[in-house]
């Protein structure tokens, strides 16, 4: 039986049954808040009571039909290895499960209280649990705010150690910040102390020594993090320059810190490494980005000076009183560039409702508007810069002709 010391309650694994209470899904069940994935304001705060139950994520094919909450079930050890070897189709969850569950907890306190890593993984993959940080769970269904990111942070960071880099930006609530396939496997925390010789060794983190002064760390539920300043700072000089200028956007949303004092703050970091990949970059952050992709795609428009400067996000009055909007544009030139991602330009509804979109625009306003997906601007075969230039020059010719068209009507 799993039971901790001087515990009453159990958490165990039993075979579905045909009939009872525990397989009637409207026995026990108390509504579930779906978890998100950002923040959407650093300010913002979900309210809301979460649910008790352990329910699997939305789309998941396995289902639960019990509240964890019940009454005590007491099983034989011997039965145990037996249960356990049966699939997640075949198992129910039953009885009280030994951690809260409005609160995340860690791999070492699963152990404690008799659960295996083995099953937290399957509890995973079965929609029941995420996973937030490395070695650190929470149900599916509580939502992610800043305080549930602050509680999991809580149970890996010494207290005297400060949370820095993608970490930091993660808790501060900058959207997008992580690298790059991330959601692929959960990256290691950047914790770093301020102390000399002393640096955390364990899987779990990226650390080491790092000099900040007391005006670089701020506090969040109890939680030492570098300010939104320091941590653009940092992530502007020692991460690729296209994964920089992304984070420096993202970081920028969050309205902490503006461009001047950006730019004023990069004296201090002279002889630091990197220092020489944020300082021009500095000058280029724009926290109307809405995404990495777009902050690439606006780097390598800026990289070549001939062409005039994009602006983000540009509006174009549309139909019946609705707006528009352009990922990048000139708007004298008529001349507009998009990104479209895997991530919400993959389906077939999505690409109709652009193409219409983008269509409407070229017909009526006489918009010129590039496309570009990911095999564009990057890699050895972008062509990014090449198809701008192109379709700068077709936005001119389009503009002089329609010029000259007006002209000669008003002759």
């Amino acid at each position: 039986m799993w039971q901790a010391r001087g515990c009453t309650r159990s958490w165990l694994f039993a075979p579905r049954q045909p009939t009872g209470k525990w397989n009637d899904p409207t026995q026990n069940r108390r509504p579930v808040t779906t978890s998100r994935l950002d923040i959407a304001d650093p300010a913002e705060v979900h309210a809301g009571t979460t649910s008790t139950s352990l329910s699997p994520q939305p789309g998941c094919r396995h289902s639960v039909s019990t509240a964890i909450h019940g009454p005590f079930l007491a099983k034989a050890e011997a039965n145990n290895a037996a249960r356990m070897k049966l699939s997640l189709d075949e198992l129910t969850v039953l009885d009280d499960f030994p951690l809260a569950l409005d609160a995340p907890f860690t791999t070492a306190q699963a152990r404690s209280q008799g659960i295996t890593p083995n099953q937290l993984s399957r509890l995973t993959e079965a929609g029941f649990l995420r996973r937030i940080l490395r070695g650190v769970y929470v149900a599916t269904q509580v939502p992610d705010t800043r305080q549930l990111r602050a509680a999991a942070l809580r149970l890996v960071v010494p207290a005297n150690a400060v949370v820095t880099d993608r970490t930091a930006g993660w808790l501060l609530g900058a959207r997008r910040i992580d690298a790059p396939n991330a959601h692929l496997e959960i990256p290691p925390l950047s914790v770093f102390s301020t102390r000399a010789g002393l640096r955390l060794r364990n899987d779990l983190c990226v650390s080491g020594e790092r000099r900040l002064l007391k005006q670089d760390i701020t506090e969040i539920d109890g939680v030492r993090v570098t300010t939104p300043l320091r941590t653009a700072c940092d992530l502007g000089r020692l991460l690729h320059r296209d994964q920089a200028i992304a984070a420096l956007d993202s970081l920028s949303r969050l309205r902490a810190f503006s461009r001047a004092e950006l730019i004023a703050e990069i004296a201090r970091f002279r002889g630091y490494r990197g220092v020489r990949t944020l300082r021009p970059l500095a000058h280029l952050v724009d926290g109307r980005s809405e995404s990495p992709s777009e902050s690439v795609l606006r780097l390598r428009w800026l990289d070549c000076p001939s062409l005039p400067k994009p602006e983000p996000q540009v509006p174009v009055a549309g139909p019946n009183g609705t707006t528009y909007w352009l990922d990048l544009g000139v708007e004298e030139l008529r001349f507009g560039a998009e990104y479209d991602g895997a991530e919400f330009h993959s389906s077939d509804e999505d690409r109709a409702h652009d193409e219409d979109r983008r269509n409407w625009m070229r017909r009526n306003l006489g918009w010129t508007i590039e496309v570009f997906r990911r095999e564009s601007i990057y890699g050895q075969h972008q062509d990014v810069q090449e198809r701008l230039r192109a379709g700068i020059r077709s936005a001119r010719r389009q503009l002089g002709v329609n010029f000259c068209r007006v002209e000669d009507g008003a002759a």
